[in-house]
């Protein structure tokens, strides 16, 4: 970089993350993991090559090496999948969950665990390389151990109750 790029724009230290992770300025999702939720998309139904059309998606940008997909483009992808489903359970059913999951050598880790316990802890350390919009982390209290999910995302509201929230920010709306 040269001094002149350097002192064009000011850069922002990133926040960090729990065990010390750099939390990135923009979130993104491995496209790897992304090509198994539209996996999943497709055997509940929803025809796929239109969703990332409308969603306004290059779908040979998902076949980069090592591509990651900014989490609020996702967002809008899987809001608009959502209401053309009709299901804001969409992407929940068990069985399609476990065959369409794309986790990589995340979930090779976490498949070659001793037990449920070394797993989750895997997955917390991990989660990064899925997707940095997602944190993790294993918490103990008296009534036993609990696997806590911080989502920090990017400008799109997200809310573990509603999956079918609808964005506030027009960039960030999907219509069905």
């Amino acid at each position: 970089m040269t001094s002149q790029a350097s002192t064009s724009r000011h850069v922002r230290r990133p926040q960090r993350r729990p065990g010390g992770m750099s939390q990135p300025e923009l979130r993104t999702s491995s496209a790897a993991w992304l090509e198994g939720v539209l996996s999943m998309f497709e055997a509940e139904g929803l025809d796929v090559p239109s969703l990332l059309r409308d969603a306004g998606f290059d779908p040979d940008s998902l076949h980069r090496q090592n591509a990651r997909i900014p989490v609020d483009e996702i967002t809008v992808l899987w809001q608009l999948a959502v209401a053309r489903a009709g299901r804001p359970t969409l992407g929940l059913h068990r069985d399609f969950a476990s065959t369409h999951s794309k986790l990589g050598t995340v979930g090779h880790a976490m498949a070659c665990s001793p037990d449920l316990g070394s797993a989750l802890t895997r997955l917390a350390r991990y989660m990064a390389v899925i997707s940095d919009a997602t944190a993790f982390s294993l918490e103990s209290d008296a009534r036993g151990r609990w696997l806590v999910m911080e989502h920090t995302g990017g400008s799109c509201p997200f809310r573990a109750s509603a999956w079918n929230t609808r964005c506030s920010p027009p960039s960030c709306s999907a219509s069905g």
